[in-house]
């Protein structure tokens, strides 16, 4: 009766007045009986049989009292199925979106009106363990031009972001801020795919020859409460800009200051590191700032 492939029982009982329906446990055991069919009068035989063509067991009964042949329609499990997706893969299935293992139903419908129930067991296969290691060093000079990928494993994965090309990062086509690189593999048993993510910072760096040109004061550094920015040498003349990033490389403050000394308040910031930037024109210098 429900297409597991072992015959079951279909028991009728004038006693009870019902047709019940035990299913083969699969050991030569039967489970105890689900009542069907109650609503007629001392059934006394009872044959199985798809009378609908719909591919299960549909029944046809007759009772002591009634004088007439009664059909119950099957309207069970008509199909079993087994699959499995990768955890981070939702799975369709009828109007559902599966996001866990266990087992799922959809009930479909013909023309006929004739019901089909689909009996799904999902599991979900675990994603292949991805691991890129950081950086050698936080902050890069755009001048060093070319740098090595980072360590990344399982090998044969492939790494995607700003400058990458077939065998490095080229720093100059990533340019200057806080890039994400990350690296993704696939493993080809399972076809689940994974990736890891660290970031890569490129600044411009200046020479010491411009850095004392340019006479730019960051102090106190690390601090606690205030950054101070200042010039030893000539005010600029154009306009600046400060811009301070979380080690996240999320913008949380943006000034254009008129006048110097130039204070930040940093008191209300968490403990950690942060990137000062300087913008002068078409300079930019950074500053990594310790709270």
């Amino acid at each position: 009766m429900d297409l597991d492939g072992d015959p079951d029982l279909v028991v009728t009982s004038l006693n009870a007045n019902a047709i019940s329906w035990h299913r083969n446990n699969g050991d030569a055991t039967f489970a105890s009986g689900q009542t069907f069919v109650d609503t007629f009068h001392y059934p006394t035989s009872v044959c199985a049989g798809d009378l609908d063509n719909d591919g299960d067991n549909d029944i046809v009964y007759c009772s002591q009292d009634g004088d007439s042949i009664m059909y119950a329609e099957n309207l069970g499990i008509h199909n079993y199925q087994w699959d499995s997706a990768c955890v981070n893969q939702p799975y369709p299935f009828g109007n559902q979106n599966l996001n866990s293992p266990g087992i799922y139903y959809d009930t479909l419908q013909t023309p006929f009106g004739l019901d089909s129930v689909i009996r799904l067991e999902f599991s979900q296969i675990a994603l292949p363990e991805v691991s890129m290691s950081p950086f050698p060093q936080d902050t890069f000079c755009i001048q060093t031009g070319i740098i090595d990928f980072p360590m990344a494993t399982p090998l044969g994965g492939y790494f995607a972001g700003a400058g990458i090309t077939a065998s490095n990062i080229n720093l100059n086509l990533a340019d200057t801020g806080t890039h994400d690189i990350s690296y993704h593999f696939t493993d080809t048993a399972t076809g689940c795919a994974n990736s890891d993510t660290t970031q890569l910072i490129i600044i411009f760096c200046l020479s010491v020859a411009e850095e004392e040109s340019l006479g730019i004061s960051v102090y106190p550094n690390p601090a606690s409460s205030f950054i101070n920015i200042g010039f030893k040498n000539v005010l600029p003349s154009g306009e600046v800009a400060c811009l301070l990033f979380n080690s996240t490389g999320k913008e949380i403050l943006v000034a254009k200051p008129t006048g110097f000394p130039y204070q930040i308040d940093i008191s209300q910031l968490k403990a950690g590191l942060y990137y000062l930037k300087i913008e002068l024109g078409e300079t930019a210098v950074r500053y990594k700032i310790v709270k």
